[in-house]
């Protein structure tokens, strides 16, 4: 029977061309956490994911410490196996569990000699590209994100999703109003591609005056709002819902099991599916099934390379997200040893059939890693 001979991760605190600020938010570095599975026959699982602010590197140590060699590497298992023992603090661990699943589906997919969209399914799905736009405007003149937009729409961009600054109502409402203007203005060159709009969760706590401005930024046509209210508290989306009926939501990255997925269902337009953050691939797995018998559509948020797999599960999986190198808010292309197409902004295929990976299309640069870790840890075998 294979086993792991070792696990290392790393902190990879990486740079970013502005502070990013959104709303009461702010972040002066992407950090992300790197995950190595190594196994007893060379094979490597990989993950990775964003810290969000948390203590990710400590707590994916205390549950790689964990990992019981008796319940083997089927990613359930050894998920359930986590959760009953670390039960009372789980929603502290989730992240950490999710980065561990990622890596065991990897090591599966490996195993069964596949690139992991052909494990996870058979549909031949493939999903429209949605560009982030907008970060940084509190640097950045409103001529540099319109040519920004020009130029994602260039790259292949169907959806430029905008992520408004959050510190005025009325300059976010102008920005997005410019851009949807902007788009039209491009003409034939911008057929049919949509602008939506991301608030981060600015409008808490829910008022009448919140319902309000969700309903004046969907009078602008955007295809949809993105958390207009705190990601974990989605209680709250029922009363908005009943103020500001036929609005298009897309929410649900922030949830911490599938449970709050399921609870979604009413109110999403688009199911915003994290496997990073809310227990990895076989979570987003069966929260795509869900959300495909509630006939709810899934846009998983970011890490194109982690989530593009899922469109094989369903055709469901509507839209693929990324943040273009270029703009410098998401800096995880230093840490890679190839380009990689998500890198530009364009996802979908990720590229030829003949040249897919088996396992996970995930090229970390294990040097690299090391060479911008500012902490890290080996757990077993150096």
């Amino acid at each position: 029977m294979l086993t792991i001979t070792g696990i290392d991760a790393w902190l990879c605190p990486m740079p970013m061309a502005h502070v990013v600020r959104l709303g009461a938010m702010e972040y002066r570095t992407r950090d992300y956490v790197v995950l190595r599975m190594r196994m007893d026959d060379g094979r490597v699982g990989r993950a990775i994911g964003y810290t969000r602010g948390t203590p990710l590197l400590e707590a994916l140590r205390t549950l790689s410490g964990a990992l019981d060699p008796a319940v083997g590497l089927d990613p359930e298992a050894v998920r359930g196996d986590l959760r009953a023992r670390y039960m009372p603090g789980w929603a502290s661990f989730v992240r950490a569990a999710s980065l561990i699943d990622i890596a065991l589906w990897d090591l599966r997919a490996q195993e069964a000699g596949l690139p992991l969209r052909d494990l996870l399914g058979d549909s031949a799905a493939e999903p429209r590209s949605m560009v982030v736009a907008g970060y940084f405007a509190d640097v950045r003149s409103r001529r540099e994100l319109l040519d920004e937009v020009t130029d994602l729409i260039a790259g292949g961009a169907s959806v430029v999703k905008v992520m408004v600054p959050g510190r005025s109502v009325d300059d976010d409402l102008q920005l997005v109003q410019e851009m949807v203007r902007h788009v039209a203005s491009l003409g034939q060159d911008a057929a049919g591609v949509e602008v939506a709009v991301d608030l981060h969760g600015g409008l808490a706590p829910f008022t009448e005056a919140a319902a309000a401005t969700v309903r004046r930024f969907d009078d602008l046509g955007v295809a949809f709002i993105e958390d207009p209210l705190p990601g974990p508290d989605w209680r709250p989306l029922e009363h908005l819902m009943e103020r500001a009926h036929g609005v298009r939501l897309a929410v649900g990255e922030d949830l911490v099991g599938l449970d709050g997925a399921l609870d979604l269902h009413p109110f999403a337009h688009l199911l915003r599916v994290d496997a990073t953050a809310s227990g990895g691939l076989s979570f987003a797995l069966a929260a795509v099934d869900a959300a495909d018998r509630a006939g709810v559509a899934v846009a998983p948020h970011v890490f194109a390379p982690i989530h593009a797999p899922l469109a094989g599960r369903s055709a469901g999986v509507r839209l693929i997200e990324t943040i273009p190198a270029r703009i410098g808010s998401d800096p995880i292309h230093p840490l890679l040893e190839r380009e990689h197409p998500f890198v530009d902004g364009v996802v979908w295929p990720s590229r030829p059939a003949d040249a897919m990976t088996t396992g996970l299309d995930l090229p970390l640069d294990w040097e690299a890693v090391g060479r911008y870790a500012s902490a890290g840890w080996t757990v077993g075998a150096p």
